[in-house]
């Protein structure tokens, strides 16, 4: 009995010779790629879109979190961008619980770079 191969074929690009295989890019190179290329493009720059977010997410919180023992509105909440990249990470850890989704692990290298790039602005 032959085993079972259980690599995956070669990548190719479509209108190329099937001998000339590329390098298939890495979950890494995906996220690298989309948060400083289309998703810049599309939601301009990581450290002022963080701060819009965390600006709005923190109004919410502020007016929807109580304090369990006194029914209180609690302290303000003033999130950071890096929260917010933080809480969008967790978001993702939550939903691959369900079984692995390669775009979700893309989106948490994603965010994980987008904390990268907020410290350098």
């Amino acid at each position: 009995m032959n085993p079972v191969s259980v690599t995956p074929p070669p990548f190719t690009s479509p209108g190329r010779q099937p001998d000339k295989v590329e390098k298939r890019e890495s979950l890494l190179e995906t996220a690298n790629r989309l948060i400083n290329g289309e998703r810049a493009k599309n939601y301009g720059d990581a450290k002022q879109s963080f701060q819009q977010i965390a600006d709005l997410w923190s109004v919410y919180l502020n007016r929807h979190v109580e304090r369990p023992d006194t029914k209180i509105l609690s302290d303000t909440i003033e999130l950071t961008g890096e929260d917010v990249a933080n809480l969008m990470i967790l978001l993702k850890v939550s939903r691959a619980q369900n079984g692995f989704h390669l775009d979700s692990y893309i989106d948490i290298a994603g965010y994980a770079g987008c904390v990268e790039l907020l410290q350098e602005n």
